[in-house]
């Protein structure tokens, strides 16, 4: 013992350079992850998700014992066959290895990060799994951006924490004081993750390092999370929005331009029911409740009438040709291709085969080889 420490515990000198300060409950984000799952909800990315997802999870698994360890002469046949059981069947909701595959690889796609939670029971044996929302769920490293320091189980929180209100914008009370002490002196050290949410108020629900298996597929050397594709699509993503906006209104407007109507000589009562007219005699609400100007219908008027268009056509903007080279942009940031997402008619026999092995090298390789990883490293010793 040296100054009151072990010689043989580690000395950490080089930090994380996001951390200006020490987060009591979990380090944050400083993503707007809320607004990368919306963005997600749209046809483009969902489309290229929703690929992903079904080909990953049409891939054959198997659990199997390393060469190196064949040659023991231990017998692995019981240790296989239970593992392979419980992939097959892993939680109570009857939920398959697929069906949580394709929620972890759209969380890895969406936010960069996926989570799965591990349940034990009071004997400490894993007996369940389940994916949960990565979005939610904050890692509690130190300012070196270690969290094996942390406890691998934390008890559960006291049913006085759960659901409490704190307003940090005033001045807590005595009772509140204590209720926050307590909970600091719990958790703040001991947890490896806390998650968030509407149900727990201003308590996160903290877990242990074994509790909980994070997945990035995009980490980072300056931030202890990772880089969600669509964070850096944003300005593309709002394009293709709302170029597919620009030509929903050609139809909801009947190629209405926007622009200035300027009646010549007219009165205000004039303009006041010519505008009234417009809006009662060519417009309609469709099946859809969307307000929509009705076709080979135009308003007539004895008066001049002198129309000036704020905004170029569709031709001089070149709408399409800007969504066709913004989606290509898209795929490129995901690692899909034209065939793989239905578009062949540029391409051959030979052409869709490349491309097919470039795809599965590029996009699904990869997400299979991070969520292998944390399988074999975190879920089969269990």
């Amino acid at each position: 013992v040296v100054g009151g420490e072990r010689k043989d515990s580690e000395i950490f000198k080089a930090y994380i350079p996001g951390f200006l300060y020490r987060p009591p409950y979990g380090m944050p984000r400083r993503d707007n992850t809320v607004l990368f799952k919306k963005l997600a909800q749209n046809p483009y990315i969902f489309s290229i998700i929703k690929t992903l997802c079904d080909e990953a999870t049409t891939n054959p698994w198997d659990v199997r014992v390393k060469e190196e360890f064949q040659e023991d002469g231990e017998d692995y046949d019981e240790v296989t066959k239970k593992a392979i059981k419980f992939f097959q069947n892993p939680n109570g909701n009857d939920e398959s290895l697929k069906h949580i595959l394709r929620q972890l690889i759209t969380d890895l796609l969406e936010v960069d990060s996926a989570v799965l939670v591990k349940v034990f029971n009071r004997g400490g044996e894993f007996k369940q799994m389940f994916a949960r929302d990565g979005s939610l769920f904050l890692k509690n490293t130190d300012i070196y951006g270690y969290i094996g320091n942390r406890d691998d189980f934390v008890l559960p929180v006291p049913d006085g924490f759960t659901g409490v209100n704190i307003d940090f914008g005033g001045t807590p009370t005595v009772s509140q004081q204590q209720i926050m002490k307590q909970y600091s002196l719990l958790y703040k050290e001991r947890a490896a993750y806390f998650q968030y949410g509407w149900t727990a108020g201003s308590m996160p629900i903290p877990f242990g390092k074994r509790e909980v298996v994070y997945m990035m597929q995009q980490p980072r050397a300056d931030s202890i999370y990772g880089t969600s594709p669509i964070g850096r699509l944003m300005n593309i993503i709002l394009n293709l929005i709302y170029g597919a906006d620009f030509n929903l209104d050609f139809y909801t407007n009947n190629n209405m331009p926007d622009g200035a109507i300027q009646l010549l000589g007219a009165s205000p009562e004039q303009i006041q029911q010519y505008r009234a007219n417009m809006e009662n005699q060519f417009k309609f609400t469709d099946d859809l409740g969307n307000k929509r100007k009705k076709f080979y219908k135009h308003p007539i008027t004895s008066t001049e009438v002198k129309f000036t268009p704020f905004t170029f056509n569709s031709k001089d903007m070149e709408v399409l040709a800007q969504q066709k080279w913004f989606t290509k942009i898209m795929w490129m940031c995901f690692g899909v291709n034209a065939d793989e997402m239905g578009f062949t008619e540029d391409s051959n026999k030979s052409d869709g085969e490349n491309q097919m092995a470039a795809f599965k090298r590029k996009a699904i390789k990869p997400l299979l080889d991070v969520i292998s990883y944390h399988f074999n490293t975190q879920l089969l010793p269990e």
